[in-house]
């Protein structure tokens, strides 16, 4: 070896043979390092998805609410506008009556409301007279018995039979009957406190029409039917078997008296005359 050379052995001695090998990570932390973007967006759009169909789902719920708080609103204006057509169809149809027909019309019914002894029995009166007395024109049923017997049965409207369901005639649910039923009432028969099913109806009018349907359905009332008078016709229905109360019919005399409710089967029938079509009326003379 020349003096000039350079000696490199010493170096070569210290230098290592092999590169240390790198660590590498774990495969799920690059799985998740390298995917970090997509994870994030997953995440974030998977929260959103959720609060949209949370969102959409109270949205839903609110437009059903409100759906239906409109359908009960046009149902009580439906209600409103037939009540209100009702009334205007009873004032036409006693507008061509005859004055003295009139003037003795407002004088017994007038009779009748000052025989209440409490505002009770005003406000039944005031509510039972006009539907009574429609039936009295349409139907020929006395109105004294139909008043009568309606308050004897619901105590002047106040039973919860005709508060709750508007059955003021006391009238079973029988197996063919098919609207709707109070089930379960606490009654009693022949004095045996017991429990039935009795006809439920929506409103007034129709608790009153329901009693002349019950009538009318059987043939065992037709004779009690062509009676004019409250007594009689009371009498009809009982022996063709209405009730068993033995004092049912002394009870209905003491309201008819005490009410004056005798003087409404005088009104004449023609004083109002209504058809299925419309309404007339016609002077008495």
């Amino acid at each position: 070896m020349s003096k000039n050379s350079l000696d490199l052995t010493n170096l070569i001695a210290r230098r290592p043979f092999h590169q240390r090998k790198v660590k590498s990570l774990s495969g799920w932390a690059s799985f998740w390092i390298s995917n970090t973007f997509w994870i994030v967006f997953v995440l974030v759009f998977g929260a959103i998805s959720m609060s949209s169909m949370h969102m959409g789902i109270d949205m839903a719920s609110k437009i059903m609410d409100l759906r239906t708080e409109i359908a009960l609103i046009q149902e009580s204006n439906e209600k409103s506008v037939a009540d209100r057509d009702l009334k205007i169809d009873r004032l036409m149809s006693v507008q061509n009556a005859s004055t003295s027909d009139l003037i003795s019309l407002a004088k017994s019914i007038q009779e009748v409301y000052n025989t209440a002894n409490n505002s009770r029995q005003a406000r039944f009166l005031d509510e039972a007279l006009p539907e009574a007395l429609r039936l009295q024109f349409t139907e020929n049923i006395p109105a004294s018995a139909c008043i009568a017997m309606a308050i004897y049965e619901s105590q002047y409207g106040q039973s919860k039979l005709a508060r709750e369901h508007h059955n003021y005639f006391g009238l079973k649910a029988f197996s063919n009957w098919e609207g709707k039923k109070a089930e379960n009432m606490v009654t009693r028969d022949s004095g045996v406190v017991t429990t039935a099913d009795f006809r439920s109806y929506s409103d007034t009018t129709s608790g009153f029409n329901g009693y002349v349907q019950f009538l009318k359905n059987s043939d065992r009332y037709d004779r009690a039917l062509q009676s004019k008078n409250g007594v009689e016709f009371v009498s009809g229905l009982l022996r063709a078997g209405y009730c068993p109360d033995s004092n049912y019919l002394d009870n209905i005399r003491n309201i008819m008296d005490r009410h004056k409710l005798y003087k409404l089967d005088s009104i004449k029938p023609n004083t109002i005359v209504r058809t299925d079509d419309s309404t007339k009326s016609e002077s008495s003379g």
